[in-house]
């Protein structure tokens, strides 16, 4: 089994209602001093857009909650 067949059997319920929630804290949370370390936020922002190439999420949705979320960290930082 392959990485491609690992990823199509993610259960996508979960991916659609928590991965808007999880690119937005990731991108958020990356910039912060301490936490920016830990917090693979652009890998995470990778992975939304991934998913939304799949159709679980949606792209315009992701690349604004990544925008957003990102400028309101470094505001924060």
């Amino acid at each position: 089994m392959d990485l491609l067949d690992r990823i199509q059997g993610l259960p996508f319920a979960v991916v659609h209602l928590w991965g808007y929630v999880f690119v937005f804290l990731a991108a958020f949370l990356e910039p912060l001093p301490l936490l920016g370390f830990v917090i693979p936020g652009q890998t995470i922002v990778m992975l939304a857009g991934f998913f939304a190439r799949l159709g679980t999420l949606d792209v315009f949705v992701v690349a604004a909650l990544a925008a957003v979320a990102a400028f309101l960290g470094d505001l924060m930082s």
